[in-house]
């Protein structure tokens, strides 16, 4: 299983995720051996590796957001 994103190069995923290219390709293998899409219910839009990288997406912006110290001025 590959990762394929249109216009998509290692510097951006480390960028955006915080994970080289090998290391995002290393995750989606280790994913796919402990939960395959076995292909049960409805089927989803995405392929898996773009789901995984949603996921991972999602996760680094909260922890992003979730750092940056809010200042409310009254």
């Amino acid at each position: 299983m590959r990762l394929r994103l249109a216009r998509c190069t290692s510097a951006d995923l480390r960028v955006w995720t915080g994970l080289t290219g090998p290391h995002v390709q290393h995750l989606i293998g280790q994913l796919w051996e402990l939960v395959p899409d076995t292909g049960r219910g409805r089927p989803w839009s995405l392929p898996f590796a773009a789901r995984t990288l949603l996921v991972v997406l999602a996760y680094r912006t909260n922890l992003t957001v979730g750092a940056v110290p809010v200042r409310v001025l009254f």
